[in-house]
């Protein structure tokens, strides 16, 4: 029964790694990779550190459907409001203004460790249930015998989500990064849009 329940789970989150999450984490990660100039590997990198991250809440999330399942409501505004704030934080346009104090205190804090961020990122957006991912908590929350049976459950739907589109996201993105970086200014043009969508993605969080 329990294997049942893990390939059930395991194929959920294929399912809405393809989807919900596909659309609303691949334009972040696109953002961040192209404001930052990341190249393919660490494009890829920060992409796989911050699915990491996402797998970790959803263990986490598992054991609270099972423990606290009346109370997902109420953590998903806190968490989501966070992951904005990370957002805003770690925006690569303070590079861009490296005489500014506060540009090279928040660039020296948040900028450079990109996989402390990028996990830290992915933990937070993950731990802001959409709709599809509550129906599957209350799944783990009537399949599961305890809270680490909860746990596993959420881990094991975690690593479903970790074969997505993201993957190809990440790698596709910093190809494309170290390719228009040989255009000069024309690439700063696409960094600044790329910076401004990480700031209406950091607003809407907060929001």
């Amino acid at each position: 029964m329990a294997l049942k329940v893990f390939v059930e789970l395991f194929i959920a989150g294929l399912t809405l790694g393809f989807g919900p999450c596909f659309l609303f984490c691949g334009p972040i990660i696109f953002s961040y990779i192209f404001a930052k100039g990341l190249n393919h590997k660490r494009g890829l990198l920060f992409t796989v550190i911050f699915s990491l991250g996402r797998i970790i809440a959803y263990s986490i999330l598992g054991l609270i459907a099972v423990a606290f399942v009346s109370t997902l409501g109420i953590q998903k505004n806190i968490f989501k409001q966070i992951a904005g704030v990370i957002i805003l934080l770690m925006l690569p346009i303070y590079d861009l203004a490296k005489d500014n104090k506060l540009c090279n205190f928040f660039q020296r804090s948040f900028g450079k460790n990109i996989k402390t961020n990028s996990f830290l990122l992915g933990v937070f957006i993950g731990l802001t249930p959409c709709a599809p991912l509550v129906g599957i908590l209350t799944y783990i929350a009537c399949k599961s015998e305890n809270i680490f049976y909860g746990f596993f459950n959420g881990f094991v739907f975690g690593l479903g989500t970790l074969f997505s589109p993201l993957i190809f996201v990440g790698l596709f993105s910093g190809l494309f990064t170290s390719y228009i970086s040989k255009t000069g200014k024309f690439f700063l043009i696409f960094k600044i849009i790329a910076n401004i969508a990480l700031v209406y993605f950091g607003v809407k969080l907060l929001l």
